[in-house]
């Protein structure tokens, strides 16, 4: 029996498809290389995009054409308007805490009654590994339907963490990402003493191996001095942050349910940036920043825009990752007037990105002709290129390759930069 497993969304839902691929290989079925050669179908999806939902319509439509269409299941983080939808189109649509008990059914297996958390993941790559330290959600942006799909937050057990970490590390993983929905507003314990999510950091950084340490995704209104000085201090975490902005308006900002205003956020980054010059030396004294900004939010004017714009200029980001509003269920922004069209949110969207690529060319020009190890995760053997990412998250290019150095870390020169990475060649 063969199954074939198709995710959607972020690193949260990669981290659970890596769950789901190792309890069906355990229940004895092979990964299928496409949906029409498997007897078994699940689809992991997310309902944060429409975009995404449109895809998975169009997915499921073309598995049902099949001549022997295989048992189609649907799970991840959808909401009821969804729900319902998909029930004419799957056999099954289950929450991922009912997952199991209907792949052990469907499979004629007695019921394991494992808990999500407690299935070791069957890892996508062999060299980065996501682990999951809680799920959900309790902030309620206006925008975002996380906690009406993944439900309020839950913490994982420091323990688990610890030993997912480890356990990766012990089997030479070069890259470890912890992500939450509001990864650092982790709470935990150990010997009943209480952890946050900087001392968590600290602990995991503090593991025995030689390994890159990365986070994402946080919120600023959880980020603490003592997070930032951790980060700063301790070299095996990655020279890089993303920290979502999303309106660089304090009025926008207040009708997100963001929680900060843009003078808020602009102190945590100047002491992030502090932190770093003091405590890293060569390049790592300048941390590579990334953020996420909403376009075209309900009732955005020209000239709260305008603030944005300005903010991006004004913080100076590596790279900006812009989506354009749309409404989605069950949210509160549904209940707002999405009074800016869709050619002023695509305007609005190209004026930040030349804004963006303009501070990302300042800020890789301090990369020329400098060595920097890169992890290699993707060899293309016609066209004889590498693609990596630097310790602090660049995209690097490597032209005449002759071998696949995919999953090592390789010390790379650089030679040539354009606004949105770098290339070079390898330092042999």
């Amino acid at each position: 029996m063969k199954f074939f497993l198709s995710t959607f969304g972020c690193q949260m839902n990669l981290a659970d498809s890596e769950r789901i691929s190792s309890y069906l290989k355990d229940l004895d079925y092979q990964p299928a290389s496409t949906y029409s050669e498997a007897d078994l179908v699940v689809v992991n999806m997310c309902s944060v995009r429409q975009s995404a939902v449109d895809r998975i319509f169009g997915l499921i439509n073309n598995i049902n054409k099949l001549k022997n269409p295989p048992t189609a299941i649907l799970t991840g983080c959808f909401v009821k308007p969804d729900q319902e939808k998909f029930k004419e189109k799957f056999d099954f649509v289950v929450s991922k805490e009912n997952l199991f008990s209907t792949l052990d059914k469907i499979a004629e297996n007695p019921d394991s009654n494992l808990l999500f958390w407690d299935v070791k993941p069957d890892y996508k790559s062999n060299f980065e590994a996501f682990v999951p330290t809680m799920k959900g959600c309790d902030e309620y942006c206006t925008y975002c339907i996380v906690p009406y799909t993944r439900g309020l937050v839950e913490y994982r057990s420091a323990n688990q963490i610890l030993k997912q970490v480890q356990e990766a590390v012990n089997q030479n993983y070069k890259s470890v990402w912890l992500v939450g929905q509001t990864v650092n507003n982790y709470k935990g314990k150990i010997d009943s003493v209480s952890l946050d999510f900087a001392k968590l950091l600290q602990k995991v950084a503090s593991l025995e191996g030689d390994f890159w340490l990365s986070f994402t995704s946080p919120h600023p209104k959880y980020f603490s001095n003592e997070l930032i000085e951790v980060m700063a201090k301790n070299n095996k975490i990655r020279p890089y942050l993303n920290l979502p902005l999303q309106s660089g308006d304090d009025e926008i900002l207040k009708k997100m349910n963001r929680s900060y205003t843009f003078q808020e956020y602009k102190k945590i980054i100047e002491k992030v940036r502090q932190s770093f010059n003091k405590y890293r030396s060569g390049l790592e004294k300048d941390l590579t920043l990334s953020t996420d900004i909403i376009v075209g939010f309900p009732g955005e004017t020209k000239e709260q825009f305008q603030n944005t714009a300005r903010a991006l200029k004004d913080i100076s980001y590596d790279m900006v990752y812009t989506a354009r509003y749309s409404p989605r269920p069950l949210t509160a922004a549904t209940s707002f007037e999405d009074n800016v069209s869709y050619e002023e949110k695509k305007q609005r969207e190209k004026e930040l990105t030349k804004i963006f690529k303009k501070t990302s060319y300042q800020h890789n020009k301090k990369y020329l002709d400098k060595t920097i190890p890169v992890l290699i995760k993707e060899f293309d053997p016609e066209r004889k290129l590498l693609f990596g990412k630097s310790r602090s998250f660049k995209t690097v290019k490597i032209k005449n390759a002759e071998k696949d150095l995919t999953g090592q870390i390789a010390s790379v020169k650089i030679n040539k930069i354009d606004n949105l990475g770098l290339q070079g060649q390898i330092n042999e």
